[in-house]
């Protein structure tokens, strides 16, 4: 069976149709009877437009099915595919070849691509119209491409994005699901503020769709690990953000995070570079090739990590190095508190060792907490089971009162868990049942200038706060004081 051009009169009908209002579908791919479901959908159902007569409906149903695969093979069976003429589409199984050349030589002009764009995946398309007279001035457009070009048949909606965007034409989305319309667009200031406007957010995740939607409009938001959202976005705004219009990048306040926006195939491309970006520089596993004549600054000895002295070198470990290290290496997750994210660049001070440091690889989360100390950094654990974090924040912007809500409450007996973790507040009650312990709190609150003990009378214990080392330390002490009188002899 052999499908050619229609007659002259059909052609010009279509033609005349061809000027489609916003949010209506193309004729062309209208395969319905009057204004019920498409023909091939209501004759699989084992429906036409008459009723049907008894025991008609089991060969209505297998007629049916016959002709809807009919239906849906017209458009790829014969020489004209989608509006297009004969020798511009060519079907190869699962690919479509196209011939540029043919289409040029033929002045295929945009309405007809958008038709056959709308036949191949069933969207619907418009024309903006923000601007007078849009439709008039692009739907007669010819767009003149040489060679030839094989794509899979999921692909004709990013070859029409490919042909729309060389011609300076955005798509911007109006509405959602089967109503869902793409209108065609200048690429221009206020077009482009309504692709923004009515642009999609799309996880990062599944931004690989997008690598090849160079006319669409979309965003995402990156969450970073190891390197400052503020510093980064910069740099990236002033290198990258020049390569397309409106494309940018910018840091959240508040969070370590990058909002990127554009068209989809840059923003693919611009997280691709920010993930490359997102390492840290002085890790084992991802530390540049080193010099020949230069060691790595941490060495990985099997069960140990191997931190050499680095006080005559450039580039040395920072914190951010460090507390990149111990989430990656122990898997504890760090945030930052209000304080921190406000001032990220405390995050780039470096740590420097005068001699080799031998750290056992289950001892780095302590190790890392001396180093946050001794740089007037503590940890606020927040969160419990899977979604607990560990809060930095600076030590001199907390008031007592703040760190006493934060404090970690631990029973007394496993407080010598914590005997290591120097920036993580602890607070624990300890049973002393055989000391006064009005007196023993009054005594030690004189003797350390401080409020880390809270007698409680009627419970015969006493509350002792502070950081891990020294809360371990004074239950330790006071477990041994808390033995009780001798007997008295009794006389004979």
């Amino acid at each position: 069976m052999k499908f050619g051009r229609p007659p002259a009169n059909q052609r010009r009908r279509r033609a005349a149709s061809s000027s489609f209002p916003f949010g209506r579908s193309f004729p062309a791919a209208n395969l319905s009877c009057g204004k019920e479901a498409p023909i091939h959908r209501r004759l699989q159902d084992g429906a036409g437009c008459v009723p049907s007569a008894p025991g008609e409906k089991k060969m209505k149903v297998a007629l049916g099915a016959s002709l809807c695969s009919l239906c849906l093979c017209l458009p790829l069976m014969g020489q004209e595919i989608g509006n297009l003429p004969e020798g511009v589409i060519e079907s190869r199984g699962p690919t479509l070849v196209v011939d540029f050349d043919a289409a040029s030589k033929a002045e295929i002009r945009l309405q007809q691509w958008l038709e056959f764009a709308h036949t191949m995946t069933g969207l619907n398309f418009g024309y903006w119209q923000g601007i007078p007279q849009v439709q008039e001035q692009y739907e007669g457009k010819v767009i003149r491409w040489v060679g030839t070009k094989a794509i899979p048949r999921d692909k004709v909606f990013p070859l029409l994005q490919t042909l729309l965007i060389s011609q300076d034409l955005i798509l911007i989305p109006q509405g959602a699901g089967p109503l869902q319309t793409w209108l065609i667009a200048p690429l221009h200031a206020p077009a482009l503020e309504a692709a923004k406007a009515n642009a999609r957010f799309i996880p990062v995740e599944a931004l690989g769709s997008f690598r090849d939607q160079p006319a669409v409009w979309i965003y995402t938001v990156v969450p970073l690990r190891f390197r400052s959202a503020d510093r980064l976005g910069s740099a990236l705004q002033a290198g990258m953000g020049r390569r397309q219009q409106g494309f940018s990048f910018h840091s959240l306040p508040g969070e370590n995070a990058i909002l990127v926006q554009g068209f989809g195939e840059a923003v693919a491309e611009g997280v691709q570079v920010l993930q490359q970006l997102d390492v840290p520089t002085s890790s084992p596993k991802a530390k540049a090739p080193a010099q020949p004549s230069q060691e790595p600054q941490i060495q990985n000895q099997g069960d140990y990590l191997l931190f050499k002295a680095n006080f005559r070198s450039e580039g040395a470990l920072n914190l951010r190095d460090l507390i990149a290290l111990c989430e990656e290496e122990g898997g504890q997750p760090f945030t930052l508190d209000a304080s921190l994210i406000h001032n990220p660049s405390v995050l780039d001070t470096p740590v420097t060792f005068f001699g080799d440091k031998k750290v056992e690889k289950t001892k780095l989360f302590a190790f890392t907490q001396t180093i946050l100390k001794v740089h007037g950094l503590v940890c606020l654990p927040t969160g419990s089971g899977e979604s607990a974090m560990i809060r930095l924040a600076f030590l001199d912007n907390l008031s007592p009162r703040r760190l006493m809500g934060a404090a970690l409450l631990v029973d007394w007996r496993e407080v010598e868990i914590y005997r290591d973790q120097t920036a993580t507040y602890l607070a624990t009650i300890v049973p002393l049942e055989n000391i006064h312990v009005q007196t023993l709190g009054q005594n030690l609150r004189a003797a350390y200038h401080g409020d880390g003990f809270m007698p409680l009378p009627s419970e015969s214990a006493l509350m002792v706060h502070g950081f891990g080392p020294f809360v371990a330390e004074m239950v330790a002490e006071l477990r041994k004081l808390n033995q009780p009188e001798p007997a008295e002899n009794s006389g004979s």
